[in-house]
Protein backbone atom coordinates (compact mmCIF):
# COMPACT_ATOMS: atom_id res chain seq x y z
CA UNK A 1 0.00 0.00 0.00
CA UNK A 2 0.90 3.28 -0.51
CA UNK A 3 3.77 5.37 1.47
CA UNK A 4 1.57 8.37 3.26
CA UNK A 5 -0.88 8.05 1.08
CA UNK A 6 -4.77 7.29 2.28
CA UNK A 7 -7.89 6.67 1.56
CA UNK A 8 -9.83 9.43 3.29
CA UNK A 9 -12.81 7.85 4.63
CA UNK A 10 -14.74 10.28 6.91
CA UNK A 11 -18.06 8.73 7.53
CA UNK A 12 -21.51 9.82 8.31
CA UNK A 13 -21.02 12.46 10.77
CA UNK A 14 -17.66 14.41 10.78
CA UNK A 15 -18.91 16.19 7.03
CA UNK A 16 -22.70 16.75 8.40
CA UNK A 17 -21.60 18.47 11.78
CA UNK A 18 -17.96 18.34 12.54
CA UNK A 19 -16.39 20.38 9.16
CA UNK A 20 -13.95 22.26 11.28
CA UNK A 21 -12.84 18.59 12.27
CA UNK A 22 -12.53 17.66 8.04
CA UNK A 23 -10.89 21.14 7.26
CA UNK A 24 -8.32 21.16 9.77
CA UNK A 25 -7.31 17.52 9.33
CA UNK A 26 -7.05 18.18 5.37
CA UNK A 27 -5.04 21.22 5.87
CA UNK A 28 -2.44 19.52 7.97
CA UNK A 29 -1.99 16.84 6.60
CA UNK A 30 -1.11 18.74 3.46
CA UNK A 31 1.72 20.69 5.30
CA UNK A 32 2.58 17.32 6.61
CA UNK A 33 2.62 15.54 2.99
CA UNK A 34 0.28 13.24 3.63
CA UNK A 35 -2.03 12.63 0.74
CA UNK A 36 -5.70 12.33 1.21
CA UNK A 37 -7.22 10.40 -1.24
CA UNK A 38 -11.76 10.49 -1.85
CA UNK A 39 -13.82 7.91 -2.64
CA UNK A 40 -17.11 8.88 -3.71
CA UNK A 41 -18.03 5.33 -3.27
CA UNK A 42 -17.80 5.34 -0.12
CA UNK A 43 -20.58 5.01 2.58
CA UNK A 44 -21.49 4.45 6.04
CA UNK A 45 -18.98 2.50 7.94
CA UNK A 46 -22.08 -0.12 8.61
CA UNK A 47 -21.74 0.69 12.66
CA UNK A 48 -25.62 1.51 13.38
CA UNK A 49 -26.78 -1.84 12.08
CA UNK A 50 -24.30 -3.44 13.93
CA UNK A 51 -26.52 -4.59 16.92
CA UNK A 52 -29.49 -5.05 14.87
CA UNK A 53 -27.83 -7.57 12.48
CA UNK A 54 -23.91 -8.37 12.62
CA UNK A 55 -24.20 -9.66 9.03
CA UNK A 56 -25.13 -6.48 7.90
CA UNK A 57 -22.85 -4.76 9.39
CA UNK A 58 -19.35 -6.52 8.00
CA UNK A 59 -20.87 -6.76 4.76
CA UNK A 60 -21.06 -2.70 4.45
CA UNK A 61 -17.87 -2.67 6.38
CA UNK A 62 -16.47 -5.25 3.79
CA UNK A 63 -17.65 -3.17 0.82
CA UNK A 64 -15.60 0.27 1.92
CA UNK A 65 -12.58 -1.85 2.63
CA UNK A 66 -12.29 -3.47 -0.99
CA UNK A 67 -13.33 -0.33 -2.24
CA UNK A 68 -9.95 1.13 -0.89
CA UNK A 69 -8.38 -2.30 -1.40
CA UNK A 70 -9.12 -2.26 -5.06
CA UNK A 71 -7.09 0.89 -5.80
CA UNK A 72 -4.04 -0.54 -3.43
CA UNK A 73 -4.74 2.02 -0.57
CA UNK A 74 -5.21 2.21 2.94
CA UNK A 75 -7.33 3.91 4.88
CA UNK A 76 -7.59 6.49 7.37
CA UNK A 77 -10.21 7.56 9.86
CA UNK A 78 -11.22 10.70 11.25
CA UNK A 79 -14.17 8.95 13.34
CA UNK A 80 -12.95 6.79 16.17
CA UNK A 81 -16.17 4.69 15.96
CA UNK A 82 -15.86 3.84 11.91
CA UNK A 83 -12.20 3.10 12.92
CA UNK A 84 -12.99 0.52 15.39
CA UNK A 85 -16.28 -0.75 12.83
CA UNK A 86 -13.56 -1.01 10.45
CA UNK A 87 -10.74 -2.72 12.22
CA UNK A 88 -12.94 -5.13 13.81
CA UNK A 89 -14.29 -6.61 10.74
CA UNK A 90 -11.00 -6.73 9.09
CA UNK A 91 -10.00 -8.51 12.14
CA UNK A 92 -13.27 -11.07 12.03
CA UNK A 93 -12.52 -12.04 8.26
CA UNK A 94 -9.31 -12.37 8.80
CA UNK A 95 -10.11 -15.70 11.38
CA UNK A 96 -13.39 -16.60 9.57
CA UNK A 97 -12.13 -17.45 5.83
CA UNK A 98 -15.83 -18.67 5.48
CA UNK A 99 -17.64 -15.48 6.71
CA UNK A 100 -14.65 -13.77 4.08
CA UNK A 101 -16.49 -16.05 1.64
CA UNK A 102 -19.77 -15.63 2.11
CA UNK A 103 -19.25 -11.90 1.91
CA UNK A 104 -17.10 -12.13 -1.35
CA UNK A 105 -20.41 -13.80 -2.36
CA UNK A 106 -22.24 -10.71 -1.85
CA UNK A 107 -20.38 -8.18 -3.28
CA UNK A 108 -19.84 -9.47 -6.59
CA UNK A 109 -23.04 -7.44 -6.97
CA UNK A 110 -20.92 -4.69 -6.49
CA UNK A 111 -18.04 -6.39 -8.82
CA UNK A 112 -15.83 -6.11 -5.97
CA UNK A 113 -13.72 -8.89 -3.51
CA UNK A 114 -12.22 -8.30 -0.48
CA UNK A 115 -8.76 -9.51 0.25
CA UNK A 116 -7.85 -8.43 3.20
CA UNK A 117 -4.56 -6.47 2.69
CA UNK A 118 -6.02 -2.63 3.27
CA UNK A 119 -5.41 -1.84 6.97
CA UNK A 120 -7.07 0.84 8.96
CA UNK A 121 -5.49 3.42 11.31
CA UNK A 122 -7.38 6.66 13.09
CA UNK A 123 -5.23 9.89 11.75
CA UNK A 124 -3.98 10.84 15.01
CA UNK A 125 -2.61 7.24 15.14
CA UNK A 126 -1.06 7.91 11.30
CA UNK A 127 0.01 11.39 12.55
CA UNK A 128 1.80 9.79 15.72
CA UNK A 129 3.45 6.76 14.05
CA UNK A 130 3.96 8.23 10.41
CA UNK A 131 5.52 11.52 11.27
CA UNK A 132 6.34 11.32 15.38
CA UNK A 133 5.63 13.76 17.99
CA UNK A 134 9.48 14.68 17.90
CA UNK A 135 8.87 15.42 13.66
CA UNK A 136 5.94 17.31 14.81
CA UNK A 137 7.86 19.68 17.44
CA UNK A 138 10.24 20.57 14.70
CA UNK A 139 7.63 22.12 12.59
CA UNK A 140 6.15 24.10 15.57
CA UNK A 141 6.60 28.17 14.06
CA UNK A 142 4.00 29.01 16.80
CA UNK A 143 4.75 27.04 20.28
CA UNK A 144 1.93 27.44 22.60
CA UNK A 145 3.66 27.21 25.38
CA UNK A 146 1.69 28.76 28.56
CA UNK A 147 -1.57 27.06 27.24
CA UNK A 148 -2.70 23.37 29.05
CA UNK A 149 -5.40 21.08 27.99
CA UNK A 150 -7.38 18.31 29.24
CA UNK A 151 -7.26 14.85 26.71
CA UNK A 152 -10.45 13.31 25.52
CA UNK A 153 -9.06 10.07 24.03
CA UNK A 154 -12.53 8.94 23.43
CA UNK A 155 -14.13 5.09 23.72
CA UNK A 156 -13.24 4.08 20.66
CA UNK A 157 -9.64 5.06 19.22
CA UNK A 158 -7.86 2.32 21.21
CA UNK A 159 -11.39 0.17 22.13
CA UNK A 160 -11.78 -2.98 22.00
CA UNK A 161 -8.17 -3.74 22.16
CA UNK A 162 -8.07 -6.55 20.36
CA UNK A 163 -8.71 -4.43 17.09
CA UNK A 164 -5.83 -2.71 17.58
CA UNK A 165 -2.25 -4.74 17.67
CA UNK A 166 -1.07 -2.88 21.27
CA UNK A 167 -1.09 0.47 19.81
CA UNK A 168 -1.20 2.51 23.13
CA UNK A 169 -2.14 1.60 26.11
CA UNK A 170 -6.12 1.81 26.48
CA UNK A 171 -6.43 2.32 30.03
CA UNK A 172 -3.44 4.57 30.32
CA UNK A 173 -2.91 6.03 27.02
CA UNK A 174 -0.08 8.40 25.55
CA UNK A 175 -0.15 9.11 22.25
CA UNK A 176 -2.68 12.04 22.23
CA UNK A 177 -0.91 13.75 25.13
CA UNK A 178 2.37 13.01 23.29
CA UNK A 179 1.06 15.22 20.26
CA UNK A 180 -0.02 18.19 22.63
CA UNK A 181 2.68 18.04 24.76
CA UNK A 182 4.37 18.88 21.10
CA UNK A 183 3.07 21.83 20.40
CA UNK A 184 4.71 23.50 23.41
CA UNK A 185 1.21 23.18 25.12
CA UNK A 186 0.96 20.74 28.27
CA UNK A 187 -1.80 18.44 28.38
CA UNK A 188 -2.87 18.04 31.97
CA UNK A 189 -4.23 14.81 34.12
CA UNK A 190 -7.74 15.23 35.42
CA UNK A 191 -10.28 12.87 37.53
CA UNK A 192 -12.70 10.75 34.45
CA UNK A 193 -9.92 11.50 31.95
CA UNK A 194 -10.69 8.13 30.29
CA UNK A 195 -14.82 8.55 30.93
CA UNK A 196 -17.11 8.81 27.74
CA UNK A 197 -19.19 11.91 26.32
CA UNK A 198 -22.44 10.13 26.45
CA UNK A 199 -23.22 10.30 23.04
CA UNK A 200 -23.78 6.69 22.29
CA UNK A 201 -26.84 7.31 24.06
CA UNK A 202 -27.86 11.30 23.31
CA UNK A 203 -30.91 9.82 21.08
CA UNK A 204 -32.36 8.08 23.18
CA UNK A 205 -31.64 9.45 26.67
CA UNK A 206 -30.74 13.01 26.39
CA UNK A 207 -30.33 14.13 30.45
CA UNK A 208 -27.44 10.57 31.02
CA UNK A 209 -25.99 11.83 27.86
CA UNK A 210 -25.84 15.75 29.38
CA UNK A 211 -24.79 14.18 32.62
CA UNK A 212 -21.94 12.04 31.39
CA UNK A 213 -20.67 15.22 29.94
CA UNK A 214 -21.07 17.57 32.64
CA UNK A 215 -19.45 15.74 34.93
CA UNK A 216 -16.10 15.45 32.59
CA UNK A 217 -16.54 19.28 31.94
CA UNK A 218 -16.20 19.84 35.86
CA UNK A 219 -13.66 17.93 36.02
CA UNK A 220 -11.31 19.43 33.28
CA UNK A 221 -12.57 22.74 34.45
CA UNK A 222 -11.81 22.13 38.21
CA UNK A 223 -7.42 21.87 37.11
CA UNK A 224 -7.93 25.39 35.32
CA UNK A 225 -7.61 24.18 31.66
CA UNK A 226 -7.86 26.28 29.13
CA UNK A 227 -9.59 24.15 26.89
CA UNK A 228 -10.05 20.69 25.71
CA UNK A 229 -8.13 18.30 23.19
CA UNK A 230 -10.48 15.47 21.09
CA UNK A 231 -10.50 13.59 18.25
CA UNK A 232 -13.85 12.69 17.99
CA UNK A 233 -16.42 14.21 16.56
CA UNK A 234 -19.26 12.94 18.95
CA UNK A 235 -17.04 14.09 21.67
CA UNK A 236 -16.89 17.18 20.09
CA UNK A 237 -20.80 17.68 19.89
CA UNK A 238 -21.33 16.77 23.39
CA UNK A 239 -18.43 19.32 24.50
CA UNK A 240 -18.91 21.36 22.58
CA UNK A 241 -22.02 22.11 20.87
CA UNK A 242 -23.54 20.94 24.02
CA UNK A 243 -21.37 22.88 26.82
CA UNK A 244 -23.18 25.92 27.21
CA UNK A 245 -26.46 23.69 27.76
CA UNK A 246 -24.51 21.61 30.02
CA UNK A 247 -23.57 24.80 32.11
CA UNK A 248 -27.01 26.25 32.41
CA UNK A 249 -27.94 23.23 33.75
CA UNK A 250 -25.14 22.76 36.12
CA UNK A 251 -24.76 26.68 36.83
CA UNK A 252 -21.37 26.89 35.43
CA UNK A 253 -19.99 29.18 32.96
CA UNK A 254 -17.24 26.71 31.66
CA UNK A 255 -16.08 28.93 28.57
CA UNK A 256 -13.84 26.10 27.58
CA UNK A 257 -13.10 26.00 24.05
CA UNK A 258 -12.86 22.64 22.32
CA UNK A 259 -10.25 22.15 19.88
CA UNK A 260 -9.98 19.30 17.80
CA UNK A 261 -6.45 17.44 17.72
CA UNK A 262 -5.77 19.06 13.77
CA UNK A 263 -6.58 22.20 14.67
CA UNK A 264 -4.13 22.63 17.92
CA UNK A 265 -1.39 20.78 15.50
CA UNK A 266 -2.14 23.46 12.51
CA UNK A 267 -2.44 26.45 14.90
CA UNK A 268 1.36 25.32 16.28
CA UNK A 269 2.42 24.89 12.47
CA UNK A 270 0.80 28.17 11.71
CA UNK A 271 -1.56 27.81 9.18
CA UNK A 272 -4.69 30.08 8.91
CA UNK A 273 -6.94 29.56 12.14
CA UNK A 274 -10.10 30.79 10.25
CA UNK A 275 -9.95 29.41 6.49
CA UNK A 276 -7.79 26.43 6.78
CA UNK A 277 -8.15 25.10 10.37
CA UNK A 278 -12.09 26.31 11.10
CA UNK A 279 -12.09 27.97 13.94
CA UNK A 280 -14.84 30.18 13.05
CA UNK A 281 -17.79 27.06 13.28
CA UNK A 282 -16.57 25.86 16.80
CA UNK A 283 -19.22 26.37 18.85
CA UNK A 284 -17.19 28.05 22.36
CA UNK A 285 -15.59 30.64 20.40
CA UNK A 286 -11.20 30.40 20.92
CA UNK A 287 -10.12 33.92 21.50
CA UNK A 288 -8.91 34.05 24.59
CA UNK A 289 -7.04 31.20 23.21
CA UNK A 290 -5.52 33.00 20.37
CA UNK A 291 -5.60 35.81 22.97
CA UNK A 292 -3.61 34.57 25.99
CA UNK A 293 -0.83 33.09 22.93
CA UNK A 294 -0.57 36.47 21.61
CA UNK A 295 0.21 37.99 25.01
CA UNK A 296 2.59 35.31 25.89
CA UNK A 297 3.89 35.90 22.74
CA UNK A 298 4.45 39.51 23.14
CA UNK A 299 5.62 39.57 26.29
CA UNK A 300 8.08 36.54 26.38
CA UNK A 301 7.04 35.19 29.83
CA UNK A 302 5.36 31.74 30.27
CA UNK A 303 2.89 31.47 33.15
CA UNK A 304 3.53 28.62 35.29
CA UNK A 305 1.16 25.87 35.69
CA UNK A 306 -1.33 26.59 38.48
CA UNK A 307 -0.93 24.16 41.73
CA UNK A 308 -3.78 21.70 40.88
CA UNK A 309 -2.51 21.69 37.31
CA UNK A 310 -0.32 18.54 36.83
CA UNK A 311 0.93 17.65 33.38
CA UNK A 312 0.39 14.06 32.08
Amino acid sequence: MGDRRFALFLGCTTPARALNYEMSSRAVARHLDIEFVDFDSFTCCGYPTEALNRSTQMLISARNLAVAEREGMDMTVLCSTCGTTLGHTIKHLKAHPEARATINEQLKAFDLEYKGKTTVRHFTRVIYEDIGAKKVASLVTTPLDGLSFGADYGCHYLKPESVFDGFDDPAHPHTLDDLINATGAVSLDFQQRMSCCGAAVLAIDEPTAVRLSGSKLEKIHNVKADGMITQCQFCGIMYDEYQQFIGKQRGIDFDLPVLYLPQLLGWAFGLDLKEQLGFKLNAVKTTKLTEKIAQIHKSGVVPPLLPQQTPV
